[in-house]
């Protein structure tokens, strides 16, 4: 009865997350890059650190 349960709910759960939070995937994962491009510095920042340490 369980082992007739989960795959069900899986394919419910799957539909979900990857329909319906699209969006909030897209803006999750932009949300992240424009935290590290305002955290690190980019290239330059990071440029300047690696020729310090060397």
């Amino acid at each position: 009865m369980v082992q007739n349960m989960i795959p069900k709910s899986w394919r419910a759960m799957k539909l979900y997350f990857t329909t319906v939070y699209q969006e909030i995937w897209v803006g999750l994962s932009l949300t992240a890059y424009a935290y590290y491009r305002i955290s690190y510095g980019g290239k330059r920042l990071h440029y300047q650190n690696h020729h310090m340490l060397v």
